[in-house]
């Protein structure tokens, strides 16, 4: 089964260190994945997570959420090249 997340890069429940050292311990074991970083917060893809009644630290982004789905419907065979996908715009790399 393939492995692909989509990130936040300003994810205060999941710091970007912290997915770095998945990154690396996933490089490791052999796992092929996809890791998609937006510049978002955590809930990005999350129409729920707007206005006052929002848990803390989470915002919904239509922009980075659209960016994301895209992602999800051009899944590539897993294990090329160019696995890993970093920076603040997936779009570029895909």
């Amino acid at each position: 089964m393939p492995l692909q997340a989509q990130l936040g890069q300003q994810d205060e429940f999941f710091p970007i260190a912290t997915i770095d050292l998945l990154q690396e311990r996933l490089r490791e074991a052999g796992v092929a994945f996809d890791f998609f970083r937006y510049l978002a917060r955590h809930a990005f893809a999350n129409e729920t997570a707007v206005g006052p009644g929002r848990i803390p630290a989470t915002q919904y982004d239509p922009v980075w959420s659209q960016q994301a789905w895209d992602a999800l419907s051009l899944l590539r065979p897993l294990g090329s090249d160019d696995a890993v996908i970093s920076g603040t715009d997936p779009s570029s790399a895909v």
